[in-house]
């Protein structure tokens, strides 16, 4: 009951606030008129009510005029109610003469009182809203920015109540012409950002907040500038929103944060570029910071490795995650990087140390070493084949060299017999063996320079060559070797146009690898048939088939047997093949390896012929 007694007394104060206002705010005439009105009407209602009963009434209805017509008229309209009172009492009393003069003087005397108390009251209030508005003028005028009121009309556009005269110094804007008209400042926000503060602006209103905005403004003299605005919004006794607030100048803060915003994303993007993590973790080990590249390298989000301890993600070797601690600042360190999915990864760690917001930071970098834990790899491996095929490639000159050094061998012995036989008898058969001593020798020599040349790697000492010649001579060296023996070797020298610009001494050595490869796999083979083709497909090449009867090729393997030391064979290196594929190449053919159809296996290859090279 007492809470709703004084929501009612509260609620009839604000009325009688409301009705004191307006009739302040309404011309004097007519409130002097309406104060004559009163009391004419409460004269006739004292007069009704003495002739309709003999009991002397109180005045007190003449005193509620006088109290209405000062507190709503004013102090003149008091007045004039006061004497029509009085009047009253003088001839619309059945009391004697004297005691009606009495009456009237003291109810004079009464509301002169009454009057004196409205006027004195009115002039404290009064003093007392100057007094607030001087000190709002005063801290107006101490604020840096501009103080004001403002508030949304029936169209929901904003007009202004109050401007403080800063806003001439900030706004470049007479106060006066923005409180008459607030396009005059609006007509200077741009455009794009009007839709933005209007929308801010409802929000306010509807849930009674804080508004806080920032804005361009086109100044008059300064140009383009920033400006920060806030208003608290107050609901009025009406039901309207009123803002005050104030707005200032923030261009050299909004600068000064755009230039470390644009420095501090610089450094970001700097940082994000690196290819290393880089992180910055505080001395607990808790991550703040993490890079791009650590984001990707550890695989979490951003969102999940920045909540996480050092610890999880990397540790010494043969530490526990919980045991782990850093090493000492400019300390480079081989560690075990952690994933996301558990799987770990080499990488080394450099820690720095740097001082922010007065709290030490530590900054890890931090390197995958996978790639180079590869790299290292490949490269040991590239070295052992290196090793290899240097083994490889002397087992290759021996087996070469050891051919004309045993023909070599095998004719001097020959010579010396006839020699011992009979000194002069045959002599002329001793200089045909010597002749054929001294070529396997010059071919032992030439074996060893195209060998050489072979592994420097040199442009071969190209010539025109007669195809057909070279696989003659390429015939004629292999019957010299007892391998061959039982083996029908037949030549189909089809081609019409045989002659290519080659090294003479490497396409022998590409033949006698090929012949040697044939006569090897038919060692088992109950038909030993060895068959070299030539013929011309009309592309400007010449064609060249090396036709065995032998075991085959495994499967998969006709690219795969040029490989080096790729070999079906258990006392082979696998360089022979390798070698004749890059002599072929370094001659601008093409070489391959096909099933036989009636058994064994065809290796061919093509070579440009001579017309062909010229004309490219």
């Amino acid at each position: 009951m007492r809470w709703l007694a004084s929501r009612i007394l509260r609620r009839c104060a604000t009325a009688i606030e409301r009705a004191v206002a307006t009739a302040h705010a309404a011309p004097l005439p007519l409130r002097i008129t309406m104060a004559g009105i009163g009391s004419a009407v409460a004269a006739c209602a004292r007069l009704a009510l003495l002739r309709a009963s003999d009991a002397r009434l109180p005045d007190a209805v003449e005193y509620l005029v006088v109290i209405l017509a000062g507190l709503l008229g004013g102090p003149l309209p008091g007045v004039l109610a006061a004497f029509a009172g009085a009047l009253s009492l003088l001839w619309l009393s059945d009391s004697p003469l004297g005691e009606r003069v009495v009456a009237a003087t003291l109810f004079i005397v009464i509301s002169a009182c009454v009057l004196a108390l409205e006027a004195a009251y009115r002039h404290l209030r009064l003093r007392s809203d100057a007094t607030v508005s001087e000190q709002i003028g005063a801290i107006a005028l101490a604020t840096p920015g501009v103080v004001g009121t403002f508030f949304l009309d029936e169209k929901r556009r904003v007009a202004y109540r109050y401007v403080s005269p800063k806003a001439k110094a900030v706004f470049g804007l007479d106060p006066g012409d923005i409180c008459a008209d607030a396009g005059a400042f609006y007509k200077r926000l741009d455009p794009s950002e009007l839709e933005t503060i209007n929308q801010s602006l409802f929000r306010s209103a509807r849930d009674l907040s804080l508004w806080v905005c920032q804005f361009s403004f086109a100044h008059p003299e300064k140009g383009a500038v920033w400006m920060e605005a806030q208003g608290a919004p107050v609901r009025e006794k009406d039901g309207s929103i009123v803002w005050h607030g104030y707005a200032s100048d923030i261009t050299s803060r909004k600068s000064a944060e755009l230039s470390l915003a644009e420095s501090a994303a610089r450094l970001q993007a700097t940082v994000d570029a690196a290819q290393d993590a880089v992180l910055t973790m505080e001395e607990s080990g808790r991550l703040q910071t993490v890079n791009r590249a650590g984001v990707i390298m550890f695989g979490y989000g951003p969102g999940e490795i920045a909540a996480m301890n050092v610890g999880a993600l990397i540790s010494l070797d043969g530490e526990d995650e919980k045991e782990w601690t850093p090493p000492e600042a400019g300390e480079r360190v081989e560690i075990m990087g952690r994933r996301k999915g558990g799987a770990s990864f080499p990488a080394e760690l450099t820690l720095g140390e740097a001082i922010f917001g007065g709290k030490n930071l530590r900054v890890a970098f931090i390197k995958d070493l996978t790639e180079q834990r590869m790299i290292e790899h490949h490269l040991g491996e590239l070295y052992r084949s290196r090793f290899k095929a240097i083994g490889g490639m002397a087992a290759e000159l021996a087996h070469e060299i050891n051919q004309p050094l045993a023909a070599n061998a095998t004719y001097l012995r020959v010579a010396r017999r006839l020699l011992e036989q009979s000194p002069h008898a045959g002599d002329a058969a001793i200089i045909e063996v010597l002749d054929k001593a001294a070529a396997q020798t010059l071919r032992a020599g030439r074996i060893v320079t195209s060998l050489r040349e072979l592994v420097r790697s040199r442009e071969p000492d190209k010539t025109m060559v007669c195809l057909h010649e070279v696989i003659g001579e390429a015939r004629e060296e292999a019957l010299e070797n007892s391998e061959i023996v039982g083996v029908q070797f037949e030549l189909r020298l089809r081609a019409a146009e045989d002659c290519v610009i080659a090294d003479r001494a490497q396409l022998k050595q590409v033949f006698a690898s090929l012949i040697r490869n044939a006569v090897e796999a038919m060692q088992s083979s109950e038909r030993r048939d060895l068959v070299i083709e030539t013929s011309n497909p009309g592309d400007g090449t010449i064609r060249i088939d090396v036709i065995d009867s032998g075991c085959g090729l495994p499967e998969s393997s006709d690219i795969g047997c040029f490989e080096p030391f790729t070999t079906t064979k258990t006392k082979g290196m696998g360089v022979g093949l390798s070698i004749s594929h890059t002599i072929i190449e370094a001659h601008y053919g093409r070489i391959w390896a096909a099933p036989n159809a009636s058994g064994g296996a065809v290796f061919s290859f093509t070579l440009p012929l001579q017309d062909a090279e010229v004309d490219a």
